[in-house]
């Protein structure tokens, strides 16, 4: 993955992709949710929170299942930083 300081690029292309599609689930999240500017009640908010599971499994059915790109997709979410998922 990184060795002294270098990525292999294979490391780097997961990398790309995992944040690229970091938020793909939202696709099932209805605009007027997004959109919305005033306090967002609880049903909105889980359809917001389920976005990482329907990504995955988007993902999964794409035949997507590279442990850096699911990371990404995973991990961003709950804080971690890019630095954090290269370090394992």
């Amino acid at each position: 993955m990184v060795t002294k300081g270098k990525m292999e690029k294979t490391t780097v292309l997961s990398l790309a992709l995992g944040l690229a599609l970091h938020d793909l689930g939202m696709v099932n999240v209805p605009k007027f949710i997004i959109d919305k500017e005033q306090y967002v009640v609880r049903r909105d908010r889980d359809s917001i929170e389920k976005h990482v599971d329907a990504g995955e499994s988007m993902l999964k059915r794409l035949n997507i299942t590279d442990a850096t790109v699911m990371q990404c997709l995973c991990s961003i979410t709950n804080g971690l930083t890019v630095r954090a998922i290269l370090s394992g």
